[in-house]
């Protein structure tokens, strides 16, 4: 007959193979992505809408990443839609979020204006790795440092830290499906695409990554991270 310390050892081992199975459903998929699309009317009215156009990108060119696409109108309607992802598996390896902001925040609403911080922690549940920003002076360092602050998950962002045009974020639309599908962007691929975007248009696109983050904080915050 089995002894008491062996069918210890066996509930053991069966609780760590469930512990192992839920940590795997609950990672974010590697090539998931949510598109969001801030103060969605306001950027109908200016003719500055990305979101369908990243996600018809993103369909051709990686057609196995799964796209959940989010239009804010309200901070109501935002609150239903986020709360109609919020499941235990709706994690996004990538968020793409397009609208209006500054380096001190982001219009996330109609209705609703919040700082950088603020709007972190709206998407945190979502545990997303990478964040690409297709709003003016978001590729700035108070808003990078925010970012990485507030989400643990995040490893990289991308940007611009200036005033941008539409035209001169159009590389964006081919960054995002390379990134979902890459299992290890090339840096120096990732460099030469920002170089072309810039000679093309002079828009500029910043890569932070949690590295760069790490080496802004103030020295007693680097002691005890």
């Amino acid at each position: 007959m089995p002894t008491r310390k062996s069918r210890r050892s066996k509930v053991q081992s069966a609780n760590r193979r469930v512990a192992r199975r839920k940590t795997k459903q609950r990672a974010p998929l590697r090539n998931s992505l949510l598109i969001l699309e801030c103060d969605a009317g306001k950027l109908a009215s200016q003719s500055l809408c990305m979101a369908d156009e990243v996600e018809a990108v993103v369909t051709l060119l990686a057609p196995r990443a799964v796209v959940e696409v989010v239009k804010s109108a309200t901070e109501q309607s935002l609150v239903q839609q986020f709360a109609r992802l919020a499941r235990p598996d709706s994690r996004f390896r990538m968020i793409v979020v397009v609208g209006h902001s500054s380096e001190f925040g982001l219009q996330l609403t109609s209705d609703r204006h919040v700082s950088w911080n603020a709007f972190a922690k709206w998407v945190e549940p979502f545990k997303p790795q990478q964040i690409v920003l297709i709003a003016c002076k978001a590729g700035q360092i108070a808003p990078a440092v925010s970012l990485f602050e507030e989400i643990p998950t995040l490893r990289h962002i991308y940007a611009s830290p200036f005033v941008t045009t539409k035209r001169q974020v159009q590389a964006v639309k081919a960054l995002v499906p390379y990134l979902l599908s890459a299992r290890s962007p090339d840096r120096e691929l990732i460099r030469l695409g920002q170089l072309a975007n810039f000679l093309l248009t002079q828009g500029a696109i910043l890569r932070w990554e949690r590295t760069d983050f790490r080496l802004t904080m103030p020295r007693s915050s680097r002691s005890s991270a």
